[in-house]
């Protein structure tokens, strides 16, 4: 039988996992509303489109129409290790500020990455050998 201090342990673990969960969630529903709404924002010089994948390579990125967010690759600063990721920054912000990450547990390494919508609708970042290195997850439900 477990005493009080196993069971709140427990409960506490489990707690956790679900806030993380829904917290990672929320990011994927905010990121979803972003891409979506991406023929709002500009890439580059041209409109984006929700079936124009986002090309590391290609140095794209998607700003919002207030100019104040910014959705692309990036390597943190400071860092060499040739780790890159996708995520939300505010746009022209100096020292650049990250304010969302796709792909925190699952970095692309040395690898030009896309982000795009995939076949199954989630949006996904996958490595130049398609792999994923983050998919969002997002369930259809009737």
């Amino acid at each position: 039988m477990m005493d009080v201090k196993e069971r709140t342990r427990i409960q506490t673990a489990h707690i956790t996992i679900s806030a993380t969960n829904m917290v990672s969630s929320i990011f994927s529903s905010f990121t979803l509303f972003l891409f979506l709404s991406s023929w709002m924002c500009s890439a580059r010089d041209n409109t984006a489109l929700p079936t124009t994948p986002l090309r590391d390579e290609m140095g794209d990125t998607l700003v919002s129409s207030g100019e104040r967010f910014e959705l692309g690759f990036f390597t943190p600063y400071g860092r060499n290790d040739g780790k890159k990721y996708l995520g939300i920054r505010y746009y022209r912000y100096s020292p650049q500020t990250v304010v969302w990450v796709a792909n925190r547990e699952n970095p692309l390494d040395n690898s030009r990455g896309v982000f795009s919508l995939g076949k199954d609708g989630n949006l996904q970042v996958m490595d130049v050998n398609n792999k994923s290195h983050w998919p969002a997850r997002i369930e259809y439900v009737k």
